[in-house]
């Protein structure tokens, strides 16, 4: 490696400028080698991806914590999903609840969408999580959201046969004639799936 000669006047090399002196070669050194001058410090998307993971992993105390201490809940990950996005995907109910108590110091959006549109409500639904759903929807979750494919949370729930989440998305306003991009209704996703209660009680509606 070719290095660079720094001259400097022999009567400057006293003992307070001989760190300063060292230093700001060695920085010369890194930067010539390609070393970065703002290196990425932990509380990066190395950070965010360590709260991502407790999110999915259910490490109620790594959230609390990070809650606690200020964390950011409404950052989102490459995929658009936010922390709330991850909890409700596991369906683990004290992360929901770490996440949600952060309103008292910011807003938590409980309607973002992710990459494919679906919200937090979407991904609790679909995983027939019924206290998440009912935490969220208590939260004021809209139950009525659309995905990119027009799908609403009563869809996902109806095709996988979910009952307890499609009782509780009914009682909190869930439209049942909403239709998806293909032009069905929650209750033509469940025929299509073979779930037969419900079928039964979407025909009631």
């Amino acid at each position: 490696m070719e290095m660079s000669v720094v001259r400097i006047a022999p009567n400057l090399l006293d003992r307070r400028m001989h760190l300063r002196f060292c230093c700001c070669c060695c920085f010369r050194v890194f930067v010539h080698q390609g070393a970065a001058r703002h290196a990425p410090m932990e509380t990066g998307d190395q950070r965010k991806e360590t709260i991502y993971d407790a999110c999915r992993s259910g490490n109620e105390a790594r959230v609390k914590e990070y809650v606690r201490h200020g964390g950011c809940v409404t950052e989102s990950d490459a995929n658009r999903m936010t922390l709330l996005h991850h909890a409700a995907f596991s369906g683990k109910f004290c992360i929901v609840d770490a996440i949600l108590s952060a309103q008292q110091t910011q807003t938590v959006d409980l309607d973002a969408a992710d990459a494919g549109g679906w919200t937090p409500l979407h991904y609790a639904a679909e995983r027939g999580f019924t206290a998440v759903v009912e935490r969220l929807l208590d939260e004021g979750a809209n139950p009525n959201a659309r995905d990119e494919m027009k799908r609403t949370p009563l869809h996902l729930a109806a095709g996988a046969g979910h009952v307890g989440v499609l009782q509780i998305l009914l009682k909190n306003g869930a439209m049942p004639s909403a239709k998806n991009v293909a032009g069905l209704t929650a209750l033509a996703c469940a025929g299509a799936t073979g779930q037969v209660e419900a079928v039964s009680i979407l025909e009631q509606q």
